[in-house]
């Protein structure tokens, strides 16, 4: 379904970073409240570069 959305015409190279994104914070965010005595399944600070990556013009 990911796929779709990327190869959808019309989404600029910044609203696919933003997609992605979001999907992979939401696979962090799932897999936190399904096993929450794991350690992150992303390193640290992951998210914020990330996000960083997609909020500059």
């Amino acid at each position: 379904m990911l796929r779709y959305f990327l190869q959808k015409p019309g989404l600029s190279s910044y609203q696919k970073w933003q997609l992605i994104a979001k999907v992979l914070d939401s696979l962090e965010h799932d897999f936190q409240e399904a096993f929450p005595n794991e350690p992150p399944i992303f390193l640290q600070g992951f998210r914020e570069t990330l996000f960083a990556l997609v909020t500059q013009p």
